[in-house]
C-alpha cells in the first residue's frame, strides 16, 4: 500500500514544494525512497536525503539508482526515533509517519525536526486527518483491513497545531484533501516572521496591561469564503463573524465573516486572560459548509500572547 501510495503523495507534495521552492529536504523514515526519488524527479536541483532505518538503507540505494537519482537521492541510516537529526535543511518531511506514534513520541520527533531546519526552513506533514466529528480516520480502517495495528486512530487539526506549538514551530498551515486518498499537508515555520500573509495578523506578538490589541484580516482568496476564530487561554474557542463580535463556537454551527479588513480591537484589562491566544483564519470554496467538509478547507493559524 504504501510504495503503491507514493506517486499520489508525490503530487501531493509538488505544489506545495513549489509554493517556495527547497534545495535540501530531510525525507524522515521515507521507506525505500520512492516518495524521495519522485520528488527529485520532478525538481532538477533538488537534494533529498532519506533517513531511516540502517537495514532500509540498501532498499533507498536501490530506489535511487533504479530512477538515476544516486547524486540526489541519498541514504541516512539511523534511529530516526532516538538519534538526532542532521541539520542544514530547507524543509523536513513526515509522510505517513507520524499517526503510528504516540502524542509524546511525536513531540519528539518534531522537536528534532525543528533543530534540523534552517531558520527560514519548514516542515510538512502527509497524513489523513480526522475530522471534527469523525470518529475513526481512514487511515485506520485502511491498516484494519490488512491486518496491520495503528495505535492513533488519526489527530484532529486542532490536535496538530498543539503538538507542533510544543515542539517550537510557528504559523501552522493545514489543507485538507477531498479525494479518495484523502491526505492533508500540514506545513510549520521554523520562523515566526514565516507564513505570514495568510495569516490573521496581531498588531503585537505580545501585550502588557492596556496595550490595544488589533487582528487584521488578509484579503480573501478568489471564490473562497472566510471564517475567524479566536481560542482563549482557558481554551474556549469563539467565533468573528462581524467586528469585535465574539460568539462562543459550538462545533456545529460556523458563520461566515462578514467584516471588513480588521477583526477586533481590544484593550487589554486587568479582567482579560493571560497566556496565549491562537487565531485561525480558515477558508473554503463558496458552495462549501466547511463543518460538512473540512477536507476542502485551508486552516491557517496565528498566535499572541497576553502577560
Amino acid at each position: 500500500i504504501m510504495t503503491a501510495e507514493a506517486p499520489y503523495i508525490a503530487a501531493r507534495l509538488k505544489p506545495v514544494i513549489q509554493e517556495k521552492p527547497i534545495k535540501r529536504l530531510l525525507d524522515v523514515a521515507g521507506g525505500n525512497g520512492t516518495i524521495a526519488a519522485l520528488l527529485a524527479h520532478q525538481q532538477s536541483d533538488l537534494q533529498v536525503d532519506v533517513l531511516n532505518w540502517p537495514h532500509v538503507a540498501p532498499l533507498i540505494t536501490e530506489t535511487a539508482e533504479k530512477f538515476h537519482l544516486t547524486e540526489r537521492v541519498r541514504p541516512l541510516p539511523a534511529d530516526f526515533v532516538d538519534d538526532y537529526f542532521p541539520t542544514d535543511y530547507d524543509a523536513v518531511l513526515f509522510s505517513r509517519v507520524l499517526f503510528n506514534w504516540p502524542d509524546e513520541v511525536v513531540i519528539k520527533l518534531l522537536s528534532k525536526a525543528c533543530h534540523a531546519l534552517k531558520s527560514e526552513g519548514r516542515i510538512m506533514i502527509c497524513e489523513r486527518m480526522k475530522g471534527p466529528a469523525e470518529g475513526v480516520s481512514r487511515t485506520w480502517l485502511t491498516f484494519m483491513a490488512t491486518s496491520v495495528n495503528a495505535q492513533v486512530f488519526g489527530r484532529t487539526p486542532l490536535r496538530w497545531i498543539d503538538l507542533l506549538d510544543q515542539a517550537g514551530f510557528y504559523n501552522p498551515r493545514l489543507e485538507g484533501d477531498d479525494s479518495f486518498e484523502g491526505y492533508g499537508v500540514i506545513q510549520a515555520f521554523a520562523s515566526p516572521e514565516l507564513n505570514e500573509a495568510e495569516q490573521l495578523r496581531p498588531s503585537k506578538k505580545v501585550y502588557q496591561n492596556g496595550d490595544t490589541v488589533q487582528v487584521t484580516v488578509p484579503p480573501s482568496p478568489e471564490g473562497q469564503t472566510q471564517y475567524l476564530g479566536l481560542r482563549m487561554p482557558n481554551r474556549q474557542t469563539f467565533i468573528l463573524d462581524q467586528f469585535n463580535t465574539l460568539r462562543p463556537f459550538d462545533g456545529v454551527r460556523l458563520p461566515a465573516w462578514k467584516g471588513g479588513d480588521v477583526a477586533m480591537e481590544q484593550v487589554i484589562l486587568p479582567n482579560i486572560p493571560r497566556g496565549k491566544y491562537l487565531l485561525y483564519y480558515l477558508y473554503a470554496p463558496e458552495d462549501v459548509k466547511p463543518m460538512l467538509a473540512f477536507e476542502q478547507w485551508t486552516l491557517n493559524v496565528s498566535m499572541f500572547r497576553v502577560n
